[in-house]
């Protein structure tokens, strides 16, 4: 009988320790399913310079990042083409580009590396790499963060064509974009979840 008894409280205490871990995993997929919110953004002027560019009738502004000891950047966005008097927006995710994961790996691993705006003429590229933490706001980077998509907005672009003196055909670019990075903060347990879990331990201690 009394080993009859033990038992049952045992089973009652798993059936207590598996409802808790039930209501974690609860509340860990709630907070999984939550809709993207905006961790981050950054606006990119390009103002017209004197020399111009190679002549073409688009321009590319994909998103670069830079590790220590990289020679070339590592881009996102590079296939979208913008036309003169033609702002929009384009939203850059797995689905549609093939660098999408390692860049949001890039943007949430806790290193304080280069993150830049690049314009593409042709094959003409220019860009001012700048640390993550100063493009975000945020130390040392998104790290923290599930990022779901990237938006890029080009608000503003012009492709005026010109004769250089020297030079000979060039155009001019004026434009202004911004990035907008979207996602969720990883899910943890809650406050909530860690005193519930403790109050069911602390229950148990007091009837065995």
């Amino acid at each position: 009988m009394r080993r009859l008894f033990g038992e049952v409280h045992a089973m009652r205490r798993l059936s207590w320790i598996a409802a808790a871990a039930l209501f974690c995993v609860m509340v860990l997929a709630r907070n999984a399913e939550a809709a993207p919110i905006l961790l981050a953004k950054y606006n990119q002027a390009w103002p017209a310079g004197p020399s111009g560019a190679p002549p073409t009738d688009r321009v590319e502004f994909p998103l670069a990042h830079l590790r220590l000891g990289e020679v070339f950047p590592f881009t996102i966005g590079q296939d979208v083409s913008w036309f003169d008097g033609q702002p929009g927006s384009v939203v850059l995710n797995a689905s549609n580009d093939s660098n999408f994961l390692a860049m949001a790996e890039r943007l949430t691993d806790g290193l304080d590396e280069e993150l830049f705006s690049m314009l593409f003429a042709g094959s003409s590229g220019v860009g001012s790499p700048q640390s993550e933490s100063v493009q975000h706001g945020i130390a040392p980077d998104l790290i923290g963060n599930e990022i779901e998509y990237i938006r890029l907005n080009v608000n503003e672009i012009s492709i005026v064509p010109f004769i250089h003196p020297q030079i000979g055909p060039r155009i001019q670019i004026n434009a202004s974009v911004s990035y907008e990075f979207w996602g969720t903060p990883v899910p943890e347990p809650t406050t909530l979840t860690l005193l519930f879990v403790a109050a069911i331990l602390r229950r148990h201690r007091q009837r065995s």
